[in-house]
């Protein structure tokens, strides 16, 4: 009996192994072509070198859009953080079906292809005469990230203990005393992933961007427009820098969501 679990456990440990490589050998062929100093993208790799995330970063039209992606993500994920945790508590204050029905309708963009969101976003601003600029991207960006941050900050409200809130009003706090006091630092670590998972979203989105971007690009768009003269080394060393922030925002939004749910458990 040992030996077949020692078999199954090395058959499985194999298979997830080999996912993984599937999952990931895409972007790490990306990260590791970035730093090849030959720059030609295939095997073998030559030498290792930082040339070719220099050059990018002495690329005006490149720091530009680095620029532009952090204003647009920065923008949606304060809008999207402000009005997606109003939103929770509001349906977390009416304790009915209804509420919940409203959370997942409110949820339904993330299942939307973004091309139709994209191409219904400029049929809209078209019909409406609004010249597409930094602004109608955000308005894009948050049709996407506001549903992640209703969906975060709502999951946090459904293991809120109600009793705490109605401790600190028979204390005489008031409402917003009550929420600024009491519920809103229970529920931050929720509210600040969520607002950083919204800017992951934000600084990725390509499809929706390329439907309502104006004379400005962000750092996708820098990406798509490169790509159509083929891989150059410059992609990859932008597409790592991407990748690495993206990933970043995620792992922070996750730990701190994490942590706040791990901490409710304990304290239940």
């Amino acid at each position: 009996m040992s030996g077949r679990r020692r078999t199954s456990g090395l058959g499985s440990k194999l298979y997830c192994f080999a996912l993984l490589a599937f999952l990931f050998a895409p972007t790490i062929a990306i990260v590791v072509f970035a730093f090849d100093s030959s720059g030609r993208g295939t095997l073998p790799f030559e030498s290792f070198t930082l040339r070719w995330f220099r050059q990018i970063f002495d690329d005006p039209v490149t720091v530009k859009a680095f620029k532009t992606s952090a204003i647009v993500g920065v923008t949606t994920a304060i809008l999207a953080l402000i009005i997606g945790t109003l939103g929770a508590y509001a349906m977390y204050r009416r304790h009915t079906r209804t509420g919940q029905a409203i959370v997942a309708a409110a949820a339904l963009p993330l299942a939307f292809p973004y091309l139709v969101l994209g191409i219904s976003l400029l049929s809209m601003f078209h019909a409406l005469s609004i010249k597409l600029s930094l602004m109608t991207v955000i308005v894009g960006h948050l049709l996407i990230t506001l549903p992640a941050v209703l969906v975060t900050v709502n999951a946090r409200f459904a293991t809120f203990d109600p009793a705490i809130e109605e401790a600190a009003k028979d204390l005489g706090a008031s409402p917003w005393r009550t929420f600024s006091a009491v519920t809103f630092p229970i529920i931050r670590p929720s509210v600040i992933g969520g607002g950083l998972l919204a800017l992951a979203l934000s600084l990725e989105e390509f499809i929706v961007t390329l439907f309502t971007t104006g004379g400005d690009s962000t750092v996708p768009i820098v990406i798509w427009g490169q790509m159509r003269r083929g891989v150059s080394p410059a992609v990859n060393a932008i597409s790592t820098v991407l990748f690495a922030s993206t990933v970043l925002l995620v792992l922070l939004a996750r730990r701190l969501t994490g942590a706040s749910l791990s901490g409710k458990r304990l304290n239940d």
